[in-house]
């Protein structure tokens, strides 16, 4: 037990947003390290489940699960182990072996620290596993909602997650569930609010996060003054893939 509370104190982050190359390309690092903004953390570690539909997308292949080490973060991302196939058994098949994959690399990283609070930064993917996660070490489950699924479901008439549900109304049911499970629901302003609410979530598990938060502390400075350094450089990121 002595040894387990000696242990750096971390914030476990789940989320689908970004992969670790698309931080590198884009520069794109304070969207994680805000997510610490009181700076209480030494360490935070954030887990994609599903890098791979964003990595094949933006045309990059990589072995799955990957880790890389933005320093204040490291960053673990799963692959979902999709091959052209109509065998949809075979395709669940691989997809949970890559799954189980990702498990097991990310829990061999967490034994080296002691994991303090858990955010998943949506109420689907991120958050299912943000909610298991908390309930095997016994933390308490943030959930982020960055902007209003409903609207954005209205316009595009399909799940937002449409590789994960088959239609809209299972999808809104899932993310009740997962937003209900949530000791706190961060939302960034009233239009987020409004969805949250009306997903049933009780007005006192509510709470703002400033969008200013989000914003690299380059864009403050003057042109002339800004940082030209490449990110590579200024982080040294190391991966095992790149």
């Amino acid at each position: 037990m002595k040894k387990y509370e000696n242990r750096e104190p971390i914030l476990l982050v789940f989320s689908t947003a970004y992969t670790s190359r698309q931080i590198i390309d884009r520069n794109l690092q304070i969207y994680y390290l805000s997510r610490d903004a009181g700076n209480y953390f030494k360490k935070m570690i954030v887990v994609n489940p599903v890098s791979q539909l964003q990595d094949v997308f933006d045309g990059h292949k990589f072995k799955y699960p990957k880790t890389s080490n933005f320093g204040k973060f490291i960053m673990v991302e799963g692959g979902i182990g999709e091959k052209v196939s109509t065998n949809q058994f075979l395709m669940l098949i691989r997809f949970l072996k890559s799954q189980a994959n990702l498990l097991y690399k990310t829990f061999r990283l967490l034994r080296k620290y002691k994991v303090e609070l858990i955010r998943g930064e949506d109420p689907r993917i991120a958050g299912f596993y943000a909610y298991i996660f908390a309930k095997i070490f016994g933390k308490k489950l943030i959930i982020g909602v960055w902007g209003n699924p409903l609207r954005v479901r209205q316009e595009t008439k399909k799940p937002i997650s449409a590789k994960f549900f088959k239609d809209i109304r299972k999808e809104y049911n899932f993310e009740k569930i997962i937003l209900k499970k949530a000791n706190w629901v961060l939302v960034q302003n009233f239009e987020n609010k409004l969805y949250a609410i009306e997903a049933g979530v009780k007005p006192e598990k509510l709470g703002f996060a400033k969008l200013g938060m989000g914003i690299d502390s380059n864009h403050f400075l003057e042109i002339d003054s800004r940082r030209k350094d490449l990110p590579l450089e200024i982080f040294e990121i190391r991966s095992e893939e790149h």
